[in-house]
């Protein structure tokens, strides 16, 4: 999960609740759906999603990290669109 330093007490609170509430709607949409999953396979399957930042003659490329098991399996149950092995930056945002 991603978590940010929020200096006052009451942000922090509510990011660490926003971000158990993802968690848990995470881990059951995984039940619902009949995929094993543990917390810690969920952390790695999540850190598996990288980019790396390429600049060839002035232009950045974005390319993505091959996306299998858990992690496509995430992606596709929260219907979040893969996006392409490379992207143009201005493509990207």
């Amino acid at each position: 999960m991603f978590a940010r330093l929020v200096k006052s007490k009451n942000k922090s609170y509510v990011v660490i609740v926003e971000s158990y509430r993802d968690k848990r709607r995470l881990e059951i949409e995984l039940k619902k759906h009949s995929i094993e999953y543990s917390p810690e396979k969920i952390r790695e399957a999540l850190n598996e999603l990288q980019f790396s930042i390429v600049e060839i003659k002035n232009e950045i490329f974005f390319i993505r990290s091959k996306i299998e098991g858990l992690a496509n399996d995430i992606l596709r149950i929260l219907k979040i669109k893969i996006p392409p092995t490379i992207t143009i930056s201005a493509d990207f945002y």
